[in-house]
């Protein structure tokens, strides 16, 4: 299994497999301490660190693959979050006693990691749709549901902080991007109505990026 020191990090190797077909998942949260054992236990059940080659001979024979990560979750010291993804196209033919039929697996674009979810297909700005990385509806939602509230208390300075806060604390990949453009856009223009002086949090127009894929930190 993999472990991750940033929740950025494994996102990015989260996508990469999906993209590559791993679409069924099962995610929940354990306490680091855990993870070892979970790691052993998936590599036994799961095969998650064959090399490539055995990873091509069982999907060559309708076998299924597997791929484990685990990352922090935000706010909650000793605490992770762990992703166990799975290639296949049926588990028929496997035993009715195998891991795989046991788990209880589950498309992973309609999973919550954290405050995250695959989005397949979401359309960029130029067009076109891509496989990308969004916050969860819970997540949007809550971010929309707190700027109104300090809207409808006057308190539009702390919108652009909190504003600024969002850029950093989030994993800004381009559906995130275009999530919080969306969301800061309106609140800019509502602070420029309101305090006739200029937005002073982050150009939603000229958010930051994420970089290439790259690799990260192994178990």
């Amino acid at each position: 299994m993999k472990i991750y020191r940033h929740q950025t990090d494994a996102l990015r190797a989260i996508l990469l497999m999906w993209t590559q077909g791993y679409r069924h998942a099962v995610v929940f949260e354990a306490r680091n301490e855990k993870l070892h054992a979970l790691g052993e236990k998936f590599a036994e059940n799961y095969g998650t660190q064959l090399p490539a080659w055995k990873r091509y001979e069982r999907k060559r024979k309708k076998l299924p693959n597997g791929w484990a990560c685990a990352m922090p979750k935000a706010s909650y010291p000793g605490h992770s979050i762990v992703v166990l993804m799975a290639s296949f196209e049926t588990l028929d033919n496997l035993a009715s006693d195998s891991p795989w039929r046991r788990e209880r697996w589950r498309p992973a674009d309609r999973i919550e990691i954290g405050d995250y979810r695959i989005a397949q297909n979401d359309k960029r700005d130029r067009g076109d749709h891509a496989d990308t990385i969004k916050l969860t509806k819970r997540a949007i939602a809550g971010l929309e549901n707190h700027w109104r509230a300090l809207a409808s208390q006057g308190q539009f300075d702390k919108i652009a902080d909190e504003a600024a806060r969002a850029i950093q604390f989030y994993a800004l990949f381009g559906g995130v991007r275009r999530q919080l453009r969306r969301l800061i856009r309106g609140y800019a223009k509502l602070y420029e109505k309101k305090r006739g002086s200029k937005w002073p949090g982050p150009d939603p127009e000229a958010l930051p990026t994420i970089g290439k894929f790259r690799k990260s930190e192994e178990m």
